[in-house]
């Protein structure tokens, strides 16, 4: 009898990043991706004078940063961070989760906002950097709806709630990755609504378990946003004082439970 040979191994994948690093690893790379992030930020506002394109130049450095550590380690960014692509069925389900959380997410800043008003002086400097012509327009849209959603996923989702879940579960994962998702963007007068979205944007990578789709999610979030504010003008000088009505509050929230509900993985 002839000897068979023996089937030919598959190649071993090597594992990525949250497979195989420690958590306190992860959260030092969260932490040196958000420092150059922010750092970048203020540096380039400094030379540039423009918000929207001092947030995009930090947010590519991080980005940078993030593709040499994948580079360094023998695989592609894409991989190394989850960025499976979705079916187009979820994009459109994350596309209602989007939306669906402008309400509640406008009236818990709405509350913050009672608490602790902006002050004038950053009001100030926030209208006056407002986009005014088409290429500062470009230049806001590719800052707010394409980099920092690829880089804030990628630390606040990607890494940093991902280390957590290990330790804590879902719940206190994606509580957590939002405080800090909250607290990092510096605004205490809308901290309660950065938490809301920050836990809804767990949420949506926790359930589809894509990355793209959360980086999506938030993308959607911000493109409403900015285009709301620049429809009323920038932001008003006194403090918020209606709240989103409870008809709009109460079936966006049911709305964006089902829409969650539709992102869940299929075995």
């Amino acid at each position: 009898m002839e000897n068979e040979s023996p089937a030919p191994r598959k190649p071993r994948r090597s594992p990525t990043i949250p497979e195989s690093w420690s958590t306190t690893r992860i959260i030092l790379l969260s932490l040196a991706l958000l420092g150059i992030y922010v750092i970048g930020q203020t540096l380039a506002f400094g030379f540039l004078g423009h918000m929207f394109a001092a947030v995009a130049c930090g947010g590519l450095l991080a980005l940078a940063a993030a593709t040499a550590v994948s580079l360094g380690r023998g695989l592609s960014p894409a991989r190394d961070f989850g960025f499976a692509s979705p079916g187009l069925m979820q994009a459109a389900a994350a596309t209602v989760v989007a939306l669906a959380a402008t309400a509640p997410s406008s009236l818990l800043a709405g509350w913050s906002t009672r608490i602790h008003p902006p002050g004038p002086e950053w009001i100030e400097l926030f209208n006056r950097h407002l986009p005014h012509g088409a290429r500062d327009v470009a230049i806001a849209c590719f800052a707010a709806i394409v980099v920092v959603p690829l880089i804030e996923e990628l630390i606040f989702r990607g890494l940093l709630y991902r280390a957590c879940r290990r330790h804590w579960g879902v719940f206190a994962a994606a509580a957590v990755s939002a405080l800090v998702f909250a607290l990092v963007h510096g605004e205490p007068w809308y901290l309660f609504g950065l938490v809301g979205i920050g836990t809804v944007l767990a949420l949506v990578y926790e359930f589809s378990g894509s990355l793209v789709l959360a980086v999506w999610t938030h993308a959607v979030y911000n493109a409403f946003s900015l285009a709301m504010i620049l429809r009323e003008g920038g932001i008003g000088t006194e403090p918020q004082t209606e709240d989103p009505s409870l008809l709009l509050v109460l079936p966006s929230l049911a709305l964006l439970a089902v829409a969650l509900l539709a992102l869940r993985r299929r075995s």
